[in-house]
């Protein structure tokens, strides 16, 4: 789940699948497979595609915040981050568990 949350993340940054996918170093038909993915995990739409690129839906702003958080923690924050997304009387599988209880409220 950390490799779509940084596919995610790359494509919001660049605001283009074929910019991403050359940092990424994947092609873009997997790199938009990836996302597409993460989207029908998350039920939501991050994206708004047009021909010259894409825009972030406000689900999408949301999920960036969170995706940032879990793939490019601080020393200092790392503890903390795992603890606020662990379910309540659940133990919490890094990192998957972790990357979609993130996400939790991106589509509402």
């Amino acid at each position: 789940m950390t490799r779509l949350a940084s596919c995610f993340v790359a494509v919001s940054e660049h605001l283009h699948f074929g910019r991403a996918a050359e940092q990424l170093g994947m092609s873009q038909p997997a790199l938009s497979q990836a996302i597409r993915q993460l989207e029908t995990v998350l039920r939501c739409q991050l994206f708004i595609r047009s021909g010259s690129g894409v825009t972030l839906t406000r689900d999408g702003e949301t999920a960036l915040m969170r995706a940032r958080t879990l793939i490019r923690p601080s020393r200092t924050s790392w503890p903390p981050a795992i603890e606020r997304f662990r379910c309540s009387g659940s133990p919490t599988r890094f990192p998957k568990s972790l990357l979609l209880h993130s996400f939790n409220g991106c589509n509402q």
